[in-house]
């Protein structure tokens, strides 16, 4: 396929995609549109079109956009698209964008298909990070363009779950609990995607869902440096710290997690570039940091 007749395919690609979203209704060609069990889709499955709808700057209201960029990944071979929306006119009717209405749009081919991977509120060789957008939000204009989908992301803003996705008996303990103390949109998503990962691979037996609720959220806990103990995680969800522990142990041993881990971590990872210069010349370099390291006694490369 030429260049130009790429371009072209990933330009309809997104314009199907954000003309779904704006149509503000949940529907099977959406959900067909979106990479399953990523980010976007759990997203879509447990809150609906809403989050993707402020993600995709839905709530600037504008009446047309554009595609000034897209580019390839070499080795993974998904491909960012930014769009940027047109907020307002000239004197001679010209459409004007503003800096504060770019959004990035990350597609990946799934079964020949291609679908979006992910969205973030940013250019598209400028993408922020959770860290960055809690940091953001505090001296941000509620008028700009990226308020409400910051805000989403570090949760403070949080979306109404609709009921038509199914969750287990421990999801339907710490979807909401994380929701209520603050988990942004990316840290609910990729707390659901890990428990799943968990449950397909160790099948774990329990009477008491609270202990894996607790586990769950201890891990997100550590994943993004945050405070809390087992003790006051599991007080929570009316088990004992030291339990916490050990099933938070298994999760990790059976997950083999570790700190930046980029299947769940929404935490930039200060060493990545490193290791991927390591990995260009052929240096094994040290080894990943254990998950909560810092406070565990682990090895703290990079910190």
């Amino acid at each position: 396929m030429s260049l130009p007749q790429f371009a072209l395919e990933m330009h309809q690609v997104v314009l199907l995609f954000v003309e779904a979203v704006l149509g503000e209704e949940e529907s099977d060609d959406l959900a067909a549109m979106l990479v399953p069990n990523r980010n976007v889709d759990l997203a879509y499955r447990l809150f609906g079109y809403v989050p993707l709808y402020f993600l995709l700057g839905g709530h600037l209201r504008c009446e047309a956009f554009a595609v000034p960029r897209m580019g390839q990944h070499q080795e993974s071979g998904e491909v960012r698209v930014e769009i940027v929306w047109a907020r307002d006119q000239d004197e001679l009717q010209r459409w004007v964008f503003q800096s504060d209405a770019f959004f990035t749009i990350t597609l990946r081919q799934y079964r020949r298909k291609w679908r979006v991977q992910g969205i973030n509120p940013a250019p598209a060789d400028a993408p922020v990070t959770l860290r960055q957008v809690r940091e953001k939000i505090e001296e941000m204009d509620e008028q700009s363009g990226y308020w409400l989908p910051y805000n989403l992301l570090a949760g403070s803003l949080q979306v109404e779950r609709r009921k038509t996705e199914q969750l287990d008996d421990v999801e339907s303990l710490f979807v909401p609990y994380m929701q209520e103390v603050g988990f942004g949109l990316w840290e609910l998503t990729s707390a659901l995607r890990l428990w799943r990962d968990f449950k397909k691979k160790a099948n774990p037996s329990y009477r008491k869902p609270g202990v894996y609720a607790a586990a769950v959220e201890y891990a997100m806990v550590l994943f993004g440096f945050y405070e809390g103990s087992q003790a006051e995680i599991g007080k929570a969800y009316g088990v004992s710290g030291s339990t916490v522990g050990t099933k938070f142990q298994e999760i990790e041993r059976a997950l083999n997690l570790y700190q930046y881990d980029e299947r769940y971590s929404q935490m930039e990872d200060p060493s990545a570039r490193f290791r991927a210069l390591w990995k260009q010349i052929g240096v094994k370099g040290p080894p990943k940091m254990r998950l909560g390291g810092s406070r565990r006694g682990g090895w703290s490369f990079g910190l």
